[in-house]
């Protein structure tokens, strides 16, 4: 009896059912569809991630993850952008599912609209047409109809009485031209004595001081479709009662006509007072709306343009703090190298410190937390001679890409000779700072000059105005 060989699997597969065994133990991705969009950059040959994002984040979040907040970055937009691209296909499903429209109803035009006209598309006996359509207004029900014209007379009379409490009280012009506000039902006005209320509804005559005169019948022709009907008021004119306003304006009015009642005069002279009271003439300012124009739209070009003046601002204010911590960070390195210790281990010092100093409550800054992110970066395996530049070009001035150039020479050269050029260094950001300094105070010096300008403007305006009033 021959021996039987059972037939063993390949070693490849074998290691190849293990990784898929750690595969599938493997802890889920937070981010899934951050993870998808990456697989498909790099299948297309691109990178995951570009340069400048990663850069980006670097410099604006030193102390963060940056791949972790992108991450999330980019699962938020994926995850927005598939939703949107699965509503619109489940829609086109949807609508493709439906069929085509087929319209069985068409909806007629309101009560008081113009007539519709026109075409149907229809499909008949296996032919297509157009055919023309005139569609009439849809007219009220007899119900509707008596609700409609109730409705009507009691706007009619609120719309023509206008400014007038009541009928028996009629000062003010009458609105013949008002509607009723219900579609489909017109009204026109028309009045019993025309040397009292015109036929506009003009009151032409006033009973000032006596008797009213005899009520005016106001009449109301309704009309609907081809009915008509009628209604009628009793309008009593009484005397127009005067505001202060115009009142007032009466009293100026006598005292300029009696002014320039004299047509030999070339000059008038304008009265000062009237009724007691003392008058002033301000010149006629045509420019003003013009003005509230022009300066309404440069409130909104400087809203417009707020974000970004404020991120310029904090990149200089950024700018500015690196300079001002320039000339500390230069002298504690020499310092501490001064005391034996190497740059690595000198970095080390002033970065523990500043956490320790952190703990404590002091406020953060920015050139230690760019040299935390390099003390970071050098544990993580990054050599110093590519660390110490790193640092320069990240924080993007002058000063700091020197700094970072001498560092990394240094670590590729040794230590012999880097005191005296770091003490060179010192003087010379001490030197930077003094200038700094002057220049700043030369900004605050030229800031105050607009605010005191204002002030001597407004202290010459109240010496000023009280002798201009008193002309």
């Amino acid at each position: 009896m021959k021996p039987v060989h059972f037939r063993q699997k390949p070693r490849e597969n074998r290691k190849s059912r293990e990784a898929f065994c750690r595969e599938k133990n493997r802890e889920v991705s937070p981010y899934p569809w951050a993870s998808l969009y990456y697989r498909i950059r790099r299948k297309a040959g691109l990178p995951a991630v570009t340069a400048g994002r990663r850069n980006q984040q670097q410099i604006l979040h030193p102390g963060e993850n940056w791949r972790e907040n992108l991450k999330q970055e980019d699962d938020l937009r994926v995850r927005r952008a598939v939703l949107c691209l699965a509503a619109g296909i489940l829609l086109a499903i949807l609508a493709g599912a439906a069929g085509p429209a087929v319209r069985t109803v068409i909806r007629r035009p309101a009560v008081g609209q113009d007539t519709l006209e026109t075409e149907i598309d229809a499909e008949y006996d296996g032919e297509n047409y157009q055919v023309p359509m005139s569609l009439a207004s849809r007219l009220y029900t007899a119900e509707e109809l008596t609700r409609a014209k109730e409705t009507a007379a009691r706007n009619a009379e609120k719309m023509v009485l206008a400014g007038n409490a009541a009928w028996n009280q009629v000062s003010e012009d009458l609105d013949f031209d008002s509607g009723t506000g219900v579609p489909g039902i017109s009204v026109s006005w028309s009045s019993s004595d025309t040397d009292q209320i015109a036929a506009d509804g003009t009151v032409t005559c006033h009973s000032r001081g006596t008797a009213a005169k005899k009520p005016v019948v106001v009449t109301a022709v309704f009309e609907y479709e081809q009915e008509q009907w009628e209604r009628t008021y009793r309008a009593v004119v009484v005397p127009r009662k005067k505001t202060k306003h115009q009142s007032e304006e009466s009293i100026l009015a006598g005292e300029l006509n009696q002014a320039a009642a004299d047509r030999s005069q070339e000059m008038i002279s304008l009265p000062l007072a009237a009724g007691g009271k003392a008058i002033r003439y301000p010149a006629a300012g045509a420019a003003t709306p013009w003005l509230l124009l022009l300066l309404g739209m440069a409130a909104a070009g400087a809203c417009m343009l707020l974000p970004v003046q404020n991120n310029r601002q904090a990149e200089k204010k950024r700018s500015e703090e690196l300079m001002l911590e320039y000339p500390e960070l230069v002298m504690n390195l020499t310092v501490l190298m001064s005391a034996g210790l190497s740059v690595r281990a000198a970095w080390e010092n002033m970065v523990v410190r500043y956490q320790y100093r952190c703990t404590q409550g002091e406020p953060h800054q920015i050139v230690y937390e760019e040299m935390t992110y390099v003390r970071n970066l050098m544990q993580q395996g990054t050599y110093e001679e590519e660390a110490y530049p790193e640092f320069g070009r990240r924080c993007g001035l002058p000063p700091y890409l020197r700094l970072g150039t001498l560092l990394g020479h240094n670590v590729r050269r040794g230590s012999q000779g880097i005191l005296p050029l770091m003490r060179a260094e010192a003087d010379r950001a001490l030197d930077s700072r003094l200038r700094s300094a002057r220049k700043r105070g030369e900004e605050i010096s030229s800031r105050m000059l607009l605010p005191m300008m204002l002030l001597l403007g407004l202290v010459l305006v109240m010496l000023m105005a009280p002798a201009f009033m008193s002309f």
